[in-house]
């Protein structure tokens, strides 16, 4: 598990599953509105965001192809902690956020405005039914993904996170593109963190309420639970490599380093 994706599925857990822990209602998510989480439906109370991060020189590439649209390049500011990351994220005026994020530096910038059509993205797209596992959008699917399924359910940022990688990887400066998505997934309704490379989807991290579960829990009180997910390419198509509950010991030390 990646830094950057740790930092996610911390920021996904303070930002969208804790407020909604005192609704939860028969293992389903309710916002304190009172509007259910469904599977497959876009939460609009919760938080999202996408990053595209690592690759060098990353951000002058995708203002050069016009996938940045913004007309002052990003400006990246320092996130070398979890604290100033999830600050940075959390400052941001949109709900679902676009975002660069510089590994060499450890800075973050904002992206304002940004599209998914590019040449180099078109190449990529043609290998996505390849990149994504057969549940990636309904858990308890087992039929592997259609074209169909990808233009229903795979909005614009997912796209681009699919794909970005695999248009801007170059030699020695590998893309990786990482989401919170606001979209529900599982009983419990909320989004999932996804990491994607060159090679597809990489692992994703989603809540579950788990009653009759052992543990280890993201909050025992509720029996809810983080699956964390790993996945490998085998005879040419994404596939699930493990399974795991995930460590809540890494929660504790990243709150004490804040």
């Amino acid at each position: 598990m990646s830094e950057l994706f740790e930092w996610l599925v911390q920021y996904h857990l303070d930002t969208n599953l804790s407020p909604v822990l005192p609704h939860i209602k028969h293992g389903r998510a309710y916002s304190a509105q009172g509007e259910p989480a469904i599977e497959g439906e876009e939460n609009d109370w919760a938080k999202g965001c996408l990053i595209i991060a690592n690759g060098q020189t990353l951000a002058q590439r995708l203002r050069e192809d016009k996938i940045i649209l913004d007309h002052v390049a990003p400006r990246f500011s320092p996130a070398p902690s979890y604290g100033q990351f999830s600050d940075y994220l959390a400052g941001s005026a949109k709900k679902d956020g676009a975002f660069v994020y510089d590994g060499s530096h450890r800075s973050i910038a904002r992206v304002a405005r940004f599209t998914n059509a590019s040449d180099s993205l078109d190449l990529a797209r043609q290998l996505q039914l390849y990149l994504l596992p057969a549940n990636f959008v309904f858990e308890k699917n087992e039929t592997p993904l259609t074209g169909a399924d990808i233009d229903e359910h795979i909005g614009t940022k997912t796209d681009l996170a699919i794909c970005a990688p695999i248009a801007y990887t170059i030699p020695g400066s590998d893309v990786h593109a990482y989401q919170v998505k606001r979209t529900g997934y599982g009983d419990l309704g909320l989004g999932k963190v996804t990491h994607f490379a060159k090679q597809g989807l990489v692992e994703e991290l989603f809540f579950r309420y788990a009653p009759d579960s052992d543990g280890p829990f993201i909050d025992e009180e509720h029996a809810i639970v983080g699956v964390h997910r790993k996945y490998e390419k085998l005879d040419g198509r994404v596939q699930l490599k493990s399974e795991q509950l995930w460590n809540t010991g890494y929660r504790e030390e990243l709150r004490e380093v804040v």
